[in-house]
């Protein structure tokens, strides 16, 4: 269902990508809800690429996202559909998001979730096993149903979001 890997980077990529995410000159932007549009709750993101634009749409794309993209243990070629960067917030309790699918259009979407700081935020999927979040870990799987819940130990819960379609398995 899903694979999770420790300590997925080395230290001497990671640093460079946590440093940049959580610090003071990354631009976030305000998303007004998180799974769809009756999910009010908000939320930071950045788009680093979409695939309707057949490129990288941020500058940021090299920093973060090749390295690891170079480093997913994905035989074969896959097509890469999206990659972001997501920020919660401490609301002072754990919001927990609707249930929903990254691409419900595209049956074949796989999706990866990579954590950039450890909290005692969460991916869940629906039939209630959790993925904490922790610093440097990938968390690969199909694209089935699963929600982010927030963190309260921390200010911030930091990760990114791809999704790809491997064409050879």
């Amino acid at each position: 269902m899903y694979k999770v890997i420790d300590n997925f980077l080395p230290d001497e990529i990671f640093a460079p990508i946590y440093d940049c995410l959580m610090g003071d000159q990354y631009p976030w932007y305000y998303n007004n809800s998180v799974a769809n549009k009756t999910d009010i709750n908000f939320y930071f993101t950045h788009i680093l690429y979409e695939w309707e634009q057949g490129a990288p749409c941020s500058d940021f794309f090299e920093i973060i996202g090749t390295p690891i993209l170079d480093r997913l243990p994905v035989p074969g070629i896959f097509w890469l559909n999206r990659f972001r960067t997501n920020m919660y917030t401490n609301q002072g309790k754990k919001i927990i998001h609707k249930f929903h699918i990254d691409d419900p259009k595209e049956k074949s979407i796989k999706v990866g979730l990579f954590s950039i700081n450890t909290n005692n935020g969460y991916t869940e999927f629906k039939n209630g096993d959790k993925v904490e979040s922790k610093a440097n870990t990938l968390v690969l799987f199909e694209d089935i149903p699963h929600r982010s819940v927030t963190q309260t130990d921390t200010d911030l819960r930091v990760n990114l979001n791809f999704n790809y379609i491997n064409y050879i398995n």
